[in-house]
């Protein structure tokens, strides 16, 4: 599925915050993509290439598939703080498995993921490599946990290790 833009999400923009005192955040760099957008096809990639599943597809493929990935990117912004400069990643997550017994909890795991990481310096390509770094990192984290999760669900269940 598609991750959402939380409200206070700049959709077009990287918005950068100064230290107390400053009257408001800072634009520095113009998106060409909606960040929402940005992170979706970054998690969908990386999960192709994870070997997870059988297939990895996005919400717009035709194909049936049993365990859906959606949820909303919170925070996407920089921090300017005593001369230096980082990037906030927040993503709320919920992974759900439409086949499960009617007994069982369809959403596998919900789960919030925030990474700070520093920026070279407070140039915008810079805060945007810290950007595409804790997408990264998250990325990472993400396709752990559903590992864990679905091998949690199959150690129980004596499931076939190929997820469809």
């Amino acid at each position: 599925y598609n991750f959402l833009l939380a409200p206070d999400v700049d959709s077009d923009s990287v918005l950068v915050s100064r230290p107390k005192g400053a009257e408001k955040s800072v634009r520095l760099h113009r998106w060409q993509d909606n960040p929402a957008d940005l992170v979706t096809d970054i998690l969908l990639r990386d999960l192709q290439a994870s070997g997870l599943f059988q297939k990895t597809v996005d919400q717009l493929s035709d194909v049936r598939y049993r365990y859906a990935l959606e949820g909303t990117l919170r925070d996407f912004h920089g921090v300017i703080k005593n001369g230096h400069a980082s990037a906030v990643v927040k993503l709320e997550v919920v992974f759900t498995d439409f086949a499960a017994p009617l007994s069982a909890e369809k959403d596998l795991m919900k789960k919030t993921y925030k990474v700070e990481l520093p920026s070279k310096d407070a140039s915008a390509e810079s805060i945007l490599a810290a950007f595409d770094e804790g997408v990264r990192e998250i990325s990472a984290c993400l396709r752990a946990d559903i590992h864990t999760v679905l091998e949690t669900r199959d150690d129980t269940a004596g499931a076939d290790k190929r997820r469809p």
